[in-house]
């Protein structure tokens, strides 16, 4: 993900998940804030640190707190060292019901939007068939790869579709974006209501010899659920977009 890749942002997404890994999230004119779940390392960090670069507003959380610590310590790296970072050290597999929706649902209180979420947290089970694998660790692993993926998709749907205001447009590569410029995206912003991103697998589309059961099983939970969602008349009409990215 280059950080040119977000230069032409200035709004709010939400960025979850500690995968290895980097994706490109193409280019958004309607951005201003994220949420993180996992932001302390990996995937989650990098999203952090490229959104802050094109200027967002940050919720970042990790159950991770050093982790946590450095990412935000990254963040203000640069030249906007007062960056807004909300910071929240979490642990989504024991978080009582409702607490994760009402983080998120607080984004659009403090930031007056959100537009943005990328859900990328998951963890493995053991490696042994899915028959041998304890039910604890099998509870475990759809805790955090579909039971809270599912109440954060709610919650995030509803934040989205809260009243936003208008874009801060705070971009610190484009301090000086002229009135046309910011005029067009905030219209733009007033139709635009948001787009999840839920990072699944290729074990969410199929089966294979050696990987670990529960995590195939959540996986394709995932898939389910983003399905489920995107083609849901309530918010079909909404101007806003379900996607599935398997890694």
């Amino acid at each position: 993900m280059a950080a040119s890749t977000f230069r032409k942002l200035g709004g709010v997404a939400l960025i979850t998940g500690t995968i290895q890994s980097l994706i490109s999230l193409g280019s958004f004119d309607v951005v201003d804030s994220i949420w993180g779940v996992g932001a302390g390392s990996g995937m989650g960090r990098a999203c952090a640190l490229n959104f802050a670069r094109a200027g967002c507003k940050l919720v970042l959380t990790d159950v991770n707190e050093a982790g946590l610590d450095q990412t935000i310590k990254e963040t203000r790296a640069d030249k906007d060292k007062d960056r807004d970072v909300v910071k929240a050290v979490i642990d989504i597999k024991n978080l009582k019901v409702g607490a994760l929706e009402e983080l998120i649902e607080s984004i659009p209180r403090k930031f007056g939007r959100l537009d943005y979420a990328v859900n990328a947290a998951a963890i493995l089970g053991r490696f042994n068939p899915l028959g041998d694998e304890p039910l604890d660790r099998i509870e475990e692993v759809l805790a955090v790869n579909l039971t809270a993926q599912i109440a954060a998709n709610r919650a995030q749907i509803k934040a989205m579709l809260h009243p936003k205001e208008p874009l801060s447009v705070r971009l610190p590569s484009h301090p000086s974006m002229d009135k046309e410029e910011k005029d067009r995206r905030n219209a733009k912003a007033k139709t635009f209501k948001g787009s999840i991103v839920n990072f699944a697998s290729v074990c969410g589309l199929k089966s294979f010899p050696g990987v670990v059961g529960s995590y195939t099983v959540s996986k394709h939970g995932l898939v389910g659920l983003t399905r489920a969602l995107a083609t849901h008349r309530a918010f079909a009409t909404q101007s806003y977009e379900v996607l599935r990215r398997p890694p």
